[in-house]
């Protein structure tokens, strides 16, 4: 739930067109979460159990 709690503070403190770069372990479901929060999310790497997300308010 932590994980989750970020993304919507994140969201809420960005300003339009701010963006959020988010580092998360690879098993963790953060996908749901962003789509909800933020306008774009693009899913920018994945490698090592880590996966690399750009978001977009």
């Amino acid at each position: 739930r932590l994980g989750q709690a970020f993304i919507r503070k994140a969201a809420e403190l960005l300003k339009k067109g701010g963006v959020a770069w988010i580092v998360a372990n690879r098993h963790l479901p953060y996908e749901a979460e962003l789509n909800a929060a933020f306008k774009r999310v693009r899913l920018v790497a994945e490698a090592g159990g880590y996966k690399l997300f750009e978001a977009v308010k």
